[in-house]
C-alpha cells in the first residue's frame, strides 16, 4: 500500500487518509489498475463515503459495495494507563503562563505551610485544587517558600513561617562546642586513669558532648519550644499509632482524652504496634523525625518483653548476636520481602514492670519470662519475630520504657502525657545536630567523589 493511503474496501480500492480530491486521469496517488484511475470526473463521496457517478458503477463491477462506516470527526482517545490512573494529586502540571519555580532548592515546599492543621497529602490536595496562592499567584506542587512570602488559603493569609521556615544550624559554633567538650572529656578521662578524680567520670563522656551540642543548637534556634511542640505520651495498649481521624482509637484521640489542647497539629515520632505499650514522642518539628528515624541515627529503643515461657541462656545469647528474620523492606518502587540477620543488641533478663504481676508462662512464673531488649534498628514486629525464630516463643506483652534516651518519668500511667523538660530537650537537640552533621559529611563526600571523577575524565581526555 502506498504510504499515507488507506484501504477503502476489500476490492483493493485505496484513498488518501485525509480524503480523496477530484480525481483526474493519471492520478499519481492511486495505482493505474484502480477503477477510479480512469475516471475523468469521478469524485470520492467524502472521506469514507461511497463514490458517485461513473466511478460508483466501475467500483460496483470490481467488487461488492461493502463500505466502512463514516470516519469519526474526533480521533480516538487513548485509554489511560495504570500509572496515569494511580498518579498522585501532586502531579498536576504547571501551565505555560504560570511563574517558573525557583531554580535552587532553598526554602521549603509549599505544602509545609499547612502542617499546623493538615497532613502532607491533605496539603497537596489543597494546592492541586487551586485554593493556595503565593504572593497573589496560584501555587503549584513543588513551589518553594522563602521568608517574606505571603501564602493564602481560599483568600485568607496563613501564618506559615513559625512552623515551616527551615532552621539554620551554625556549623562552626557546633563544631567548636563539640571540640571543646571532647577536649574536656579527654582531660577527665586522664584524671580518672591517674586515680586523681575518681568521681569525675560521672558527668563526663558522651553526655558532656551532647550537652555542648545542645547548647550550641539552642543558640541557633534548634529545638525552639516556643516555635514547635515536643511531648511524650505513655501509650496504652489498643491505641493505634496513626493521626487518621477515620481510626476511632487513633493516637491523637488518646492525647485529647488526656487533656491535651493542641496548639498545632502534632505527629508521632516512629510508631508502636497496637498491642505494644510504652513511651512514644509526638512533635510538630519534622527535623526530629528525620533525626530519630533516618538512616545512621542508631537511636536506641529499650523494651521489656514477656514471653510465654522462660527463654534459655542459649537463646538469649543467640538473640544478642542476631538472628535471621523475614520482614518487608520499603523501597522507592514498592515493597519486597527481606530475609536478613538482625543487628547485635543488648538482651538480658529483667524483672516485670510495676503492675505487670500475674500468672506465669507455660513453664514458670511470670518473673522468669521477662527480658530487657535494647535495639538500634526498627524492623516490622522485630522482637516478636526474633523470639519466634530463635526458639518458637510467643510474645505476650511488649512495653517500651525508653526511646532516644527519654524515659517514662512524669508519665507513669498509660494515657498520660507531658511536655519534654530541659534535659530531654538537650537529647533532642543533640540528635538533630548529629543528623545535620551526617548530612553535611555525606554531601562533602559526594562532592569529593564527583570532583575525583571529573579530574579522572579530564586527565583521560588530555592523554
Amino acid at each position: 500500500m502506498v504510504p499515507g493511503v488507506a484501504r477503502h474496501h476489500p476490492g483493493g480500492t485505496t484513498v488518501p487518509l485525509r480524503g480523496c480530491p477530484a480525481l483526474v486521469p493519471g492520478c499519481p496517488i492511486l495505482r493505474p489498475a484502480h477503477p477510479w484511475a480512469g475516471a475523468t470526473a469521478g469524485v470520492c463521496g467524502g472521506r469514507w463515503g461511497a463514490p458517485t457517478g461513473d466511478t460508483a458503477a466501475a467500483v460496483a463491477e470490481a467488487s461488492p459495495p461493502r463500505w466502512l462506516p463514516p470516519r469519526p470527526t474526533q480521533p480516538a482517545r487513548l485509554l489511560p494507563t495504570a500509572a496515569y490512573r494511580n498518579r498522585r494529586p501532586s502531579s498536576v502540571r504547571r501551565p505555560d503562563w504560570a511563574p517558573p519555580p525557583p531554580t535552587g532548592m532553598s526554602g521549603v515546599r509549599v505544602n509545609k505551610a499547612f502542617k499546623a492543621r493538615y497532613s502532607r497529602r491533605e496539603a497537596d490536595a489543597l494546592v492541586d485544587a487551586g485554593r493556595v496562592a503565593i504572593n497573589g499567584l496560584r501555587a503549584y506542587a513543588g513551589d518553594r517558600l522563602h521568608p517574606g512570602d505571603v501564602v493564602t488559603l481560599d483568600g485568607r493569609e496563613v501564618a506559615w513561617e513559625r512552623l515551616a521556615a527551615p532552621v539554620v544550624i551554625d556549623a562552626a559554633a557546633v563544631a567548636a562546642a563539640a571540640a571543646e567538650a571532647t577536649t574536656a572529656t579527654a582531660v577527665v578521662d586522664v584524671a580518672v586513669d591517674d586515680a586523681a578524680a575518681p568521681d569525675a567520670a560521672s558527668g563526663g563522656g558522651a553526655a558532656d558532648v551532647d550537652a555542648a551540642l545542645s547548647a550550641a543548637a539552642a543558640a541557633g534556634g534548634v529545638g525552639d519550644m516556643d516555635r514547635f511542640t515536643y511531648l511524650k505520651l505513655h501509650k496504652p495498649v489498643d491505641v493505634v499509632t496513626t493521626t487518621s481521624a477515620a481510626v476511632p482509637n487513633n493516637i491523637l484521640t488518646c492525647l485529647a482524652d488526656a487533656g491535651y489542647a493542641e496548639r498545632e497539629r502534632v505527629f508521632p515520632v516512629g510508631r508502636l504496634d497496637e498491642a505494644t505499650s510504652g513511651i512514644i514522642l509526638l512533635t510538630s518539628d519534622g527535623s526530629l523525625v528525620n533525626a530519630a528515624l533516618g538512616a545512621g541515627s542508631a537511636c536506641e529503643k529499650v523494651y521489656l518483653v514477656r514471653t510465654d515461657a522462660p527463654v534459655s541462656d542459649e537463646h538469649v545469647d543467640a538473640l544478642r548476636h542476631g538472628v535471621v528474620i523475614r520482614t518487608v523492606a520499603q523501597y522507592a518502587r514498592g515493597k519486597a520481602p527481606l530475609a536478613a540477620p538482625t543487628l547485635p543488641c543488648l538482651v538480658e533478663r529483667a524483672s516485670p514492670p510495676a503492675g505487670a504481676a500475674g500468672a506465669g508462662g507455660r513453664d514458670g512464673p511470670a518473673s522468669a519470662c521477662w527480658l530487657r531488649v535494647a535495639l538500634r534498628e526498627g524492623r516490622n514486629r522485630q522482637i516478636r519475630k526474633m523470639l519466634a525464630a530463635v526458639g518458637g516463643y510467643t510474645v505476650r506483652a511488649i512495653h517500651r520504657v525508653r526511646f532516644m534516651g527519654i524515659g517514662l518519668e512524669r508519665v507513669p500511667t498509660p494515657g498520660e502525657y507531658a511536655l519534654l523538660d530541659d534535659a530531654e530537650m538537650a537529647t533532642v537537640r543533640a540528635a538533630i545536630v548529629r543528623k545535620a552533621q551526617r548530612d553535611a559529611a555525606a554531601a562533602a563526600d559526594a562532592a569529593a567523589a564527583a570532583a575525583t571523577v571529573a579530574n579522572e575524565v579530564s586527565l583521560s581526555l588530555a592523554s
